[in-house]
C-alpha cells in the first residue's frame, strides 16, 4: 500500500501551504466541520487533475459548472480570500499533477486531463453532471452523453449538426432561387409579349404618320428610329444594372477577403514571433544532484535511527514515558539506551522523516516545474506549427484575392462606363422621342392619338414590370451567422453555379474538418463561411456531413464498447457489490444487471441510486482515464442514512482494495479540524 500526497496552497478554505496524505487501496474518509476545508481539499485534488479548459464543449461546460475555472474568493471560488492565486498538486508514485489559477481565472498546469471533470468526482454541491443525471434523472436512462463527451464523437457531432443545418438551408435557399428564376422568366416573358405588342403599335403608328401630309414627311421615320434606340437602350441599361450589382458585390467580397487575409497574417505573425521568443529560451534539464545526495544521506540516517528491526514507535515511546518519571532508575536509563540502539531513536527518526519528506517535496516540485516547462515548450511548438500553417493559408488567400482583384476591378470599371454610356443614350433617345412627338402633336389625327394612347399604356406596363423584377438574388445563410454585410448577390448564371454542387456527394473537406475538429460552433461556421466565399461550400457539404456522421458513429460505438467492457468485468471482483454488470445498450440507454436477477435502468432509493452513481463513476474512470489513481465523493455520504452510508462505504472500500486506487469521500462531523481515516 502506497500513499498519495495532496498539497494545496491558498486554495479555497486553506490558507498557506497544506499537505495531506491519502492511502491507495483504501477508502479515505475526510471528516470535519463545514469550515474544516474538507471539500476544498478534494476540489483542489480534482483541480490539479483537470486544469483549465483548453477547448470548447461539454467538458469545458462541466469545468465551469464545477467552478474549476473560478479565480474568485466568493462562493465556490478557488482562490483563498486575500490571495492572488491558488495552487493544487498531487504526487503519486513519483508522477505529479498540478494546476495553478490566478484571480483573473488564468490556469496553468502539468499532466492535466479535462476528462477528469467527468470521471473523478461525484459531487452534490456544486452538483456534478453524473450526480444530477443519476439522482435527478435529467435524461432518464439516456447516457449517450457519456460516450459523446468522453470521446471525439461530440466534436464530430458538432460538425455534423452545423453541416446538417447548412445543408438544409442551402436546399431551402435553392428552392427560393428556383422560384426567383421562374418569376424572372415569367416577367421576362410578359415584357417580351408587351414589347411585341408595343412594336406593332409603333409600326402602325409609323404607317399612320407616313400617310399624313402637310410637311410632316420623314418625321415618322425619325420617331421610329428614335423609339427603337430607346427600347434597345432600356434593355441594355436593365441588363447592365443587374450585372453591375453582382460585380460590385463580388468585388466587395474580394476586398473583404484581401483585407481579412492581411489582417490574419499580421495576427499570426505577432503570435509566431512571441512563441518563437519563448521557445528560443529552451528547456534545461534540472540539476537535482545536490538534493539527490541529501535524500540518499537522509535515507541512510533514517535506516540507522530506525534500529535493527525497524520497530520503534510503541516500545520506544513507552520507555520515554518511564524515563520521565520523577526517579528513574539508572538501570532503566541504561536499558533505554540499549533498546534505542536495537529498536531506534523515536525523536531522531521523526526529525529525519520530516526533513526527508521536505527534500522529496522540493525535488518533486523542481521536476514538476521542469515537466511543466517541457510541456509548455512542446505545446508552444505545436501551436507555432499551427499558426505557420494558418499564416501560409492567409498568404495563399491574399495571393488569390490579389490575382482576382485587377480583373474584377477592370471588369467593374468597364461595366460602369458602358452603363453610363447606355444611360446617356437612353436619355438622349427618350428626349428625341419627346421632341418629335411634341412636334407631331400639333397636327390633329384621331387614329394617331389612339395609337399614342395604346403605346403609352404598353410602355408604362413594361416599365412597371421592369421595376417589379428583382434583378439579382441575395444569398445569406443564418446557419453560418452571416451578417447583412456578408450577403452575396448573384445573377441567374452565378446562382445556378452556386447551387449546382448541392447534389454532389463525392467531394469532402475531410482534411479541414480533422484539422479543426475541436473548434467551437462559431469557429466552424467561420470556416464554412470562408468556403462559401470561395464558391466551394455547396459542393462539399453533403460528403463532409456524411463523413462527420460516420466518424461520430464510429467513435460513439468505440466509446460504448470500452464502457461496456469495463462494466461487464469490474464488479466481478467486488464481493460486496449488489451489481453484476452495467452497460449501455445500442440506443445508449443504461442497463444494470443486479445479482438478484433484476435488469433495470435507473431505479431504487437514494442509497441504491448513490451506489449506481458510484459504479458509473468507477466505470467511467476505468474506461476513459485509467491513468488517474483516485476517485472523489464530495457531499454524498451526508445525504444517506446510516445503513445506506455503510453499504456505500463497504462498496467503495472493496473497490479501492481490489484495484489499489485511492477512493476519497468527505463526511460532515463535529471536528473543527480536518481528519483523514481509512476503511
Amino acid at each position: 500500500m502506497s500513499e498519495i500526497e495532496i498539497t494545496v496552497e491558498d486554495f479555497g478554505g486553506h490558507s498557506g501551504k497544506n499537505t495531506h496524505k491519502i492511502s491507495k487501496g483504501k477508502l479515505n474518509i475526510i471528516g470535519g466541520s463545514s469550515a474544516s476545508g474538507k471539500s476544498s481539499l478534494v476540489r483542489g485534488a480534482q483541480f490539479a487533475l483537470v486544469g483549465g479548459a483548453t477547448k470548447h464543449g461539454p467538458l469545458a461546460d462541466e469545468i465551469n459548472n464545477l467552478h474549476l475555472d473560478d479565480g474568485s474568493s466568493e462562493g465556490y471560488g478557488l482562490v483563498h480570500s486575500g490571495k492572488n492565486k491558488a495552487t493544487a498538486e498531487i504526487v503519486s508514485d513519483g508522477i505529479g499533477f498540478s494546476s495553478t489559477i490566478s484571480k483573473s481565472g488564468m490556469v496553468s498546469g502539468v499532466n492535466n486531463n479535462m476528462k477528469a471533470a467527468y470521471t473523478t468526482m461525484l459531487s452534490s454541491q456544486p452538483e456534478s453532471i453524473l450526480h444530477e443525471a443519476v439522482m435527478k434523472e435529467t435524461n432518464g436512462d439516456d447516457f449517450s452523453w457519456v460516450v459523446d463527451d468522453l470521446s471525439e464523437a461530440n466534436n464530430y457531432l458538432n460538425w455534423s449538426n452545423i453541416l446538417h443545418r447548412v445543408k438544409q438551408e442551402i436546399n431551402s435557399k435553392k428552392k427560393e432561387f428556383e422560384t426567383w428564376k421562374s418569376s424572372s422568366k415569367n416577367i421576362d416573358s410578359k415584357i417580351e409579349q408587351l414589347t411585341e405588342k408595343r412594336k406593332k403599335v409603333s409600326e402602325k403608328r409609323s404607317t399612320v404618320i407616313a400617310e399624313m401630309k402637310d410637311g410632316r414627311e420623314g418625321i415618322d421615320k425619325e420617331i421610329d428610329a428614335a423609339t427603337k434606340l430607346k427600347e434597345t437602350a432600356e434593355r441594355n441599361v436593365e441588363k447592365l444594372e443587374s450585372e453591375l450589382r453582382v460585380m460590385e458585390n463580388n468585388t466587395s467580397l474580394f476586398e473583404d477577403r484581401l483585407k481579412k487575409a492581411r489582417e490574419n497574417q499580421r495576427i499570426y505573425r505577432r503570435q509566431i514571433d512571441a512563441i518563437e521568443e519563448a521557445v528560443e529560451q529552451g528547456y534545461q534539464t534540472p540539476d537535482t544532484s545536490v538534493l539527490d545526495t541529501a535524500i540518499e544521506s537522509l535515507k541512510l540516517e533514517l535506516a540507522a535511527a530506525s534500529g535493527k528491526d525497524g520497530s520503534v514507535w510503541r516500545i520506544s515511546e513507552a520507555i520515554d514515558a518511564i524515563a520521565k518519571q520523577p526517579s528513574p532508575v539508572t538501570e532503566l536509563t541504561n536499558l533505554r539506551k540499549f533498546w534505542i540502539d536495537e529498536l531506534g531513536d523515536n525523536e531522531k527518526l521523526k526529525a529525519i522523516q520530516a526533513e526527508l519528506s521536505e527534500k522529496q517535496r522540493e525535488r518533486t516540485s523542481i521536476l514538476t516545474k521542469a515537466a511543466q516547462r517541457r510541456q509548455e515548450i512542446a505545446s508552444a511548438k505545436q501551436r507555432m506549427a499551427d499558426l505557420k500553417r494558418q499564416e501560409n493559408d492567409a498568404k495563399k488567400q491574399q495571393s488569390e484575392a490579389q490575382q482576382a482583384m485587377p480583373f474584377a476591378e477592370a471588369k467593374l470599371r468597364e461595366t460602369r462606363e458602358k452603363l453610363a454610356t447606355d444611360k446617356l443614350a437612353l436619355a438622349s433617345a427618350e428626349q428625341r422621342v419627346r421632341v418629335l412627338n411634341d412636334e407631331l402633336s400639333q397636327y390633329d389625327n384621331p387614329e394617331k392619338e389612339a395609337l399614342d394612347a395604346q403605346y403609352k399604356i404598353l410602355d408604362d406596363e413594361i416599365k412597371s414590370l421592369m421595376l417589379s423584377k428583382q434583378k439579382s438574388f441575395l444569398i445569406r445563410y443564418d446557419s453560418l451567422g452571416m451578417m447583412g454585410s456578408d450577403t452575396i448577390e448573384v445573377n441567374e448564371e452565378l446562382g445556378s453555379a452556386h447551387f449546382s454542387g448541392i447534389d454532389r456527394s463525392d467531394k469532402s473537406e475531410q482534411e479541414l474538418l480533422e484539422k479543426n475538429l475541436s473548434k467551437s460552433s462559431s469557429e466552424i461556421e467561420g470556416l464554412l463561411l470562408g468556403l462559401l466565399k470561395q464558391g466551394k461550400l455547396s459542393e462539399i457539404v453533403n460528403a463532409t456531413f456524411d463523413y462527420a456522421e460516420q466518424k461520430a458513429k464510429e467513435h460513439r460505438e468505440k466509446a460504448r464498447e470500452i464502457f461496456n467492457q469495463v462494466g461487464a468485468t469490474i464488479f466481478t471482483t467486488l464481493s460486496f457489490s449488489p451489481m453484476q454488470k452495467m452497460e449501455l445498450d445500442s440506443s445508449y440507454q443504461l442497463r444494470i444487471s443486479w445479482k438478484d436477477g433484476r435488469v433495470t435502468g435507473l431505479s431504487g432509493s437514494g442509497g441504491e441510486r448513490t451506489i449506481v452513481a458510484a459504479a458509473m463513476l468507477i466505470a467511467m474512470r476505468r474506461a476513459y482515464t485509467p491513468e488517474i489513481p483516485m476517485l472523489f465523493f464530495d457531499g454524498v455520504m451526508g445525504n444517506l442514512n446510516d445503513k445506506a452510508r455503510k453499504e456505500l462505504e463497504s462498496f467503495l472500500a472493496s473497490y479501492a482494495e481490489s484495484t489499489d486506487i485511492a477512493v476519497v469521500a468527505t463526511l460532515l462531523t463535529d471536528s473543527p479540524q480536518l481528519k483523514i481515516e481509512t476503511r
